[in-house]
């Protein structure tokens, strides 16, 4: 294939990647590094040719998705793919005229936002996967390519999952806290301390003792977990917060607009969050799109009765049986969760990547120290919204932050007086003016 460039061979490898022993071979005998080195070479490739390729790489992640027998999960068979520069090959090759794809093609862009670890790892700047789509998204030639919004999704996520100034933010956020007592304490020490489920790999503790005592109660939902699902559980974890403090402001007017309209306090509410890629051909994920889709709904009327704010893609295109005994699961998570909540928290209900549901205790700390999801900060963001007055608001997140800043605006205030004299300052000394400082 690279010497003489035969790419007729190529057409007849579509039909065999989607045959388990085939497939296996392919990897196996790295026919993916021949084929990336072939692909490497433009002046050989025409646009039949890629999208023949892109097919046959699909083909062959699907095939590992259906037959544990090629390769044990579809993230190994990326790792190996990226390994010999086949991924981002296919990246390149998937965004080539026509500007529609195959099912196929989508399907593995749908595998690919699966494996979060996967792609926080190869989607950055100065690797060839990140690399290429960079460049992709960047040209205005293929933004009605179909494949375009895949890797908007996965870039997202990418974003999401940064912490702040190079730390987790599960621990700059101080998010992780002991299930049986509460105890939330926003220090490095304290968060590196907390003891985790060995099962579940997602509950913490501040003791052996409360572990201990918290175990009756822990027990029907502890669900076994392997290191790699920990790990994308992590991912999901760090992405929940990042979305709730980005768009912090935002959040917190819808749950005014919701309090004021259900009469409802703060925490008889929550918060749902879908990170799933839309089935078939769909775009990006409600979540990451521009402005981001969320809903502030009442927590009871998710578990109790007939749950008639149950979510329409919750197992919805499951079997019943399949349903119910998920439902179950969820339902009784979600009651325990809002049981546990304390005045600091945001209950969250979240859709990850991978289709899986969870609920979360989420909190906020403010530059100040002050919970930023208290009733409190949610009386204080009323005030400012309906009658103006950020006293309240600044006293929670500091006068002169940025944080208090971005509330100013995004709430429709005006700049405080610290703010107003700063701009003043500027224009004195930098182009002559004389305006003075302290006034209105």
């Amino acid at each position: 294939l690279v010497d003489v460039h035969e790419k007729d061979m190529i057409h007849g490898w579509i039909e065999l990647s989607m045959h388990a022993l085939p497939c296996k071979l392919a990897f196996e005998k790295d026919l993916f590094g021949t084929l990336a080195k072939f692909a490497a070479a433009p002046r050989f490739v025409s646009a039949d040719d890629a999208e023949s390729i892109a097919m046959v790489v699909a083909n062959a992640v699907i095939s590992v998705v259906f037959n544990k027998e090629i390769l044990s999960s579809p993230e190994k068979a990326f790792k190996k793919l990226e390994s010999c520069g086949m991924l981002s090959q296919f990246i390149r090759l998937s965004a080539s005229p026509p500007f529609t794809s195959s099912r196929g093609v989508l399907k593995l862009y749908d595998e690919l936002i699966r494996c979060p670890t996967f792609i926080k790892k190869k989607f950055v700047k100065n690797e060839p996967c990140g690399d290429i789509t960079i460049e992709i998204l960047s040209n205005p030639a293929l933004r009605h390519h179909a494949v375009v919004p895949k890797l908007k999704t996965i870039m997202a996520f990418v974003d999401l999952s940064k912490g702040s100034n190079g730390a987790p933010t599960s621990l700059k956020e101080g998010y992780k806290m002991c299930r049986y007592c509460n105890k939330n304490e926003h220090t490095l020490e304290f968060q590196q301390s907390l003891r985790k489920c060995s099962r579940c790999k997602s509950t913490f503790y501040c003791s052996k003792e409360c572990q201990t005592a918290d175990w009756k109660s822990h027990k029907p939902y502890c669900q076994p977990v392997k290191g790699s699902r920990a790990k994308t559980n992590e991912f999901t974890e760090n992405t929940v917060l990042n979305f709730v403090r980005n768009n912090y402001a935002t959040i917190m007017k819808e749950i005014v607009k919701v309090s004021n309209e259900t009469g409802k306090s703060k925490g008889d509410l929550l918060i749902e969050i879908d990170f799933a890629t839309p089935p078939g051909h769909g775009g990006m994920p409600p979540a990451l799109k521009t402005p981001p889709e969320f809903k502030i709904g009442e927590s009871k009327r998710y578990f109790e009765g007939s749950r008639p704010n149950e979510p329409d893609w919750f197992y919805k295109s499951e079997d019943r049986s399949t349903y119910q005994r998920n439902i179950k699961l969820v339902t009784r998570v979600m009651k325990d969760t809002y049981e546990r909540l304390t005045d600091d928290h945001l209950l969250g209900f979240v859709r990850s990547p991978t289709g899986d549901s969870g609920c979360y205790r989420l909190t906020l700390q403010s530059p100040i120290g002050n919970h930023m999801f208290s009733q409190e900060a949610v009386s204080a963001a009323r005030t400012a919204i309906q009658d103006g007055d950020f006293e309240p608001l600044s006293s929670i997140m500091g006068e002169d932050t940025v944080a208090m800043r971005t509330l100013r605006r995004e709430f429709g205030g005006l700049p405080s007086q610290s703010d107003l004299d700063r701009v003043r300052e500027i224009l004195n000394t930098g182009f002559g003016a004389d305006f003075p400082l302290g006034r209105g």
